[in-house]
């Protein structure tokens, strides 16, 4: 026994959970949800998509794929279902059952972040930053798959990278389960498994037996539960499904230079947003990696590529006229959204007035040095990756496994369909990699000066996120208030308001309607039968404002209402 104590130690130790910072998050999320409020039974963005499962589900003890959304989503549905249990099914009940989700996601992330960089301040930190990231917490408070999605992947990769890291392959099964359920959310999640085919076998340096057990469970059985999964539930005409999948797949059969410059255009968004991101810990980064490099030569060339790199990327965006948000969907240049009403989606927006360009000024400019710094980081573990003779093969597989799922992730990305809110994942893959790339550093050389910017950053962001989170649920709120007044008073049914895209498509979501209308420019695309009423936050030409009803935002908004209007020639027939 006393033989074997000094391994149980060394396991407990590695394994310690510092109790405070996880209260720290907890608490955290937990004062975050007051603050924005969760509670409104309507749907945002496209989770009205996914509820419909989880409601059929409910109502029938069957699972079925909504039509208009393309994730596997199985595990996302029996989840929403099991918080719609107590009280029935409410849009308010899935919400919570996200946000559960999401501070899994979080503590998933510390734990993460903490075994590779074996530091609970700068580990605790850097989970904070993406707690408070605005798309993490903004898709915390819907029923979207890309907050599930990112706790259960976070979760498989701290498992598999201590099953690399301790030759267990039980950790590797347990990863392998997670990346699994994964997969019957989101079928992106193949990167991972490809990811993680890889690394194992340079891990083991391509020895036959590894090559088996990489093939067989990171390659055959993610094919075969996908398979079995296609055949059981997907549609027999695919409907949606499989569409993006065989477009990826053509596109790369085919030579069209189109491509290449799609992949730069949205291989430099994605730098800028992520940059933007993770750039009070970027810099951080930085200052540690400096005071590493002992040549005064070495170290000036350091900085040097970084203004170098900040000069080109700030150059394509002035050649380009392009100024922070460029990709949008979460983030919108009034807050975060979408917004999703006739007068903002689809209509000649307003003019921006000074103080938010100045705001996105600024942003933009951070943007650019972040995604320079990160620009430089990744560029030097590449280098370090294939150059460095001293790295252990353990490391190069653990440095190998961010880099292969963050490529593969990214491939379709990049040549064809781009969302903001698709970048979520690569947050703590990159926060990964640049840990191992500043290696064994000593933290406690990072001075309150020094770290004084990024944390008034953090905080900074952190109120700005916060802020915009409870706006955007608070707009929602207030919009499906005044339609349900509307319907009330005078006794209006969906199908003769505009209520916006989630309103109509949770009431009148028709997967043939793109076929039978036939819709002027400026109307809606969306699922219109008669757009008698409509809702919007400015006025529109063509209707007649009948009711108005204060937002109670917390930052500069484009609006101060929600306006509910006529068409006038209905004013006047009525």
């Amino acid at each position: 026994m006393k033989q074997k104590s000094p391994d149980f130690n060394s396991l407990k130790q590695s394994h310690n959970v510092d109790s405070s910072n996880l209260l720290i998050i907890i608490l955290g999320w937990i004062v975050i949800a007051i603050l924005v409020n969760p509670l409104g039974d309507f749907p945002l963005n496209d989770d009205w998509a996914y509820a419909e499962s989880v409601k059929y589900l409910l109502e029938t003890g069957n699972f079925q794929l909504p039509g208009w959304a393309v994730a596997n989503l199985l595990p996302q549905v029996l989840w929403g279902a099991l918080f719609c249990l107590p009280f029935g099914f409410s849009f308010t009940a899935l919400r919570f059952s996200t946000l559960i989700l999401g501070l899994l996601g979080i503590i998933a992330t510390y734990l993460l972040f903490k075994e590779i960089s074996s530091n609970k301040k700068i580990a605790l930190f850097c989970a904070l930053l993406i707690a408070i990231n605005p798309i993490y917490l903004a898709l915390s408070y819907t029923f979207m798959t890309d907050v599930p999605h990112f706790t259960l992947s976070v979760i498989s990769l701290y498992f598999f990278y201590l099953g690399l890291k301790k030759d267990s392959l039980k950790n590797i099964i347990i990863a392998l389960l997670f990346a699994l359920i994964a997969l019957l959310i989101r079928q992106v999640t193949a990167a991972l498994f490809m990811g993680y085919a890889m690394a194992y076998v340079l891990k083991y340096r391509g020895k036959i037996n590894y090559l088996g057990i990489s093939a067989l469970l990171f390659i055959g059985l993610p094919i075969v539960v996908q398979s079995a999964f296609s055949k059981i539930f997907w549609p027999k005409d695919f409907g949606n499904y499989g569409v993006k999948e065989e477009k990826f797949v053509a596109q790369m059969t085919t030579v069209d230079t189109s491509l290449i410059s799609n992949f730069i255009y949205f291989g430099l968004c994605a730098l800028l947003y992520l940059g933007c991101f993770l750039l009070p810990f970027l810099i951080l980064a930085f200052l540690l990696k400096c005071d590493r490099i002992k040549s005064s030569f070495s170290r000036n060339l350091f900085i040097a590529s970084f203004f170098f790199l900040a000069t080109a990327i700030a150059s394509w965006l002035i050649s380009n006229n392009q100024m922070m948000p460029i990709k949008g969907n979460v983030i919108e240049s009034w807050g975060l959204g979408p917004l999703t009403l006739r007068d903002t989606l689809l209509l000649s927006p307003k003019p921006l007035p000074n103080n938010f360009q100045l705001f996105w000024t600024i942003v933009t400019v951070l943007s650019v040095i972040g995604a320079a710094l990160l620009l430089q980081f990744l560029i030097l573990s590449i280098g370090q990756l294939f150059l460095d003779q001293k790295i252990s093969w353990t490391k190069r597989s653990l440095i190998f496994v961010n880099g292969s799922i963050g490529v593969i992730y990214f491939l379709p990305l990049g040549m064809s369909f781009f969302f903001d809110r698709y970048l979520l994942f690569f947050l703590p893959l990159l926060v990964v990699m640049i840990f191992h790339f500043i290696g064994d550093v000593n933290y406690s050389k990072l001075s309150f000066k020094n770290s004084l910017f990024s944390i008034l950053m953090t905080v900074a962001l952190g109120v700005l996120t916060i802020s915009a989170t409870h706006d955007y649920l608070s707009w929602n709120r207030i919009r499906w208030q005044a339609i349900e007044t509307l319907r009330q008073e005078k006794a209006v049914s969906p199908n003769q308001i505009d209520g916006g895209f989630e309103f109509n498509a949770w009431h009148l979501y028709d997967p043939e309607y793109s076929e039978r209308k036939k819709r002027k420019n400026g109307e809606a695309w969306w699922w219109v039968e008669q757009d008698n009423y409509l809702i919007s936050f400015s006025p529109v030409e063509g209707y007649e404002i009948t009711n108005k009803y204060p937002l109670k935002n917390w930052l500069p908004f484009r609006s101060e209402y929600i306006l509910v209007s006529q068409k006038k020639n209905e004013v006047t027939t009525n």
